[in-house]
Parts: structure tokens; C-alpha cells; sequence
């Protein structure tokens, strides 16, 4: 999972001790991102909207990164030959927040990271109705999420074409995507052992 072969605990925000202390020590490098972390990821409101883990490296005892995770739904309208809208709402898994303190970054753990949200994902999409996962990116994580199989939800609105116009994007949030079906033509799978083996008594 990572280069240094250290071991990482992929854990629910709520189930370790001593969070708040290793709270106040990550950093992100973005402000807002660390801000929700600090500031609100154990507050009322945050704990009933979404569901946050952390990951934390065994030998140092920090936060080495995080996720936080709801679920949401979308209209779509697709453009038909007659060139009238066919209407459709998707259900998505909505990634509210996800980084990596500077001190992991580029070392490979956000791929990792990643990947394990995948699996999770699919896992959810096998019990559910759950099409796609669905995020609003920072302007410097665009690329990032590009080189995982996430989309632009319009292309038409990258950060490269508001900076050929001198526009600042800065505080600005790009919409991306990926698709269940994307994810299993790329090779991720579920967690396997979330299905009952055949012959199991359930009485």
C-alpha cells in the first residue's frame, strides 16, 4: 500500500482514542479542507451527514490522511437523435472530502487511499442503487483525480480554460465523476468478504 511498508489503519473518526489530539496536528496544505477536519468533522451535524475515516500511521501515531463520505442524487439529462432531453436521477456516493497531510504527499498514499475508497464503493454499489461516485474538486487536485478515472463533469469548465481567460480559481470547485461500470472496467473490485459463502445457515 505504500513505499515504506510501514503499517496504516484505515479507522472510523469515532472509534480512536486520542483524535482530538491527532486532529489538531494535520495539515493538508488547504485551509478549508483542514478547517472541516479541525473544526467540525466530530461536531453534531457533520457525525449525521457524513461518515469520516482516518488513516493513521501505526509507528508515528498521526493522521496520515482522511475521507469523509455521504451519499446524494443528481438529475441528468441526456440530449436524444430528436434533440429533446430524456431525464434521468442517479444515486452517487458523494466524496465530501479527501487529503493527505504534506508529510504523506507524494508518496504514492493518496492513490492507496483511493483505491480503498473504490473498493468500498463498489462493496456499497452491490447492495444498493449507488451509479457513481461524485466530487468537487480543488483547483490543484483536478489532475490528480484525472489520473484516478474521474471525469470533469463538464469539460467546458476545466481549470485550464478559466485560466486561458485569466480567471483565478483559486477558491473555486470542479465537479468530477466516475461511473460503478468505470471503476469494474479498471480492474477494482469490491470487498469479497462482505458476501456470504454459499451453504451458510442463516436460521
Amino acid at each position: 500500500m505504500h513505499p515504506e511498508h510501514r503499517k496504516y489503519y484505515l479507522v472510523p473518526i469515532t472509534s480512536t482514542i486520542g483524535i482530538k489530539t491527532m486532529i489538531e496536528d494535520f495539515d493538508c496544505g488547504n485551509e478549508n479542507i483542514n478547517k472541516f477536519l479541525k473544526e467540525k468533522s466530530l461536531g453534531e451535524k457533520a457525525l449525521d451527514e457524513l461518515v469520516t475515516f482516518i488513516l493513521i500511521d501505526g509507528q508515528k501515531r498521526c493522521i496520515a490522511g482522511f475521507f469523509s463520505s455521504t451519499t446524494g442524487s443528481m438529475e441528468f439529462a441526456e440530449k436524444q437523435e430528436n434533440d429533446d432531453f430524456e431525464k434521468s436521477e442517479e444515486t452517487f456516493i458523494n466524496l465530501a472530502y479527501f487529503a493527505i497531510d504534506k508529510r504523506y504527499q507524494r508518496r504514492g498514499l493518496g492513490r492507496s487511499l483511493m483505491v480503498e475508497f473504490f473498493r468500498l464503493s463498489l462493496t456499497i454499489a452491490f447492495y444498493t442503487k449507488i451509479s457513481m461516485i461524485y466530487l468537487e474538486s480543488v483547483d490543484e487536485s483536478v489532475n490528480f483525480y484525472k489520473k484516478l478515472g474521474y471525469k470533469l463533469q463538464d469539460e467546458r469548465k476545466s481549470p485550464e480554460k478559466y485560466h486561458e481567460y485569466n480567471n483565478d480559481t483559486t477558491n473555486m470547485d470542479f465537479p468530477m465523476l466516475i461511473s460503478i461500470p468505470v471503476l469494474l472496467d479498471n480492474g477494482y473490485l469490491p470487498y469479497n468478504s462482505n458476501f456470504a459463502d454459499k451453504g451458510v445457515n442463516f436460521s
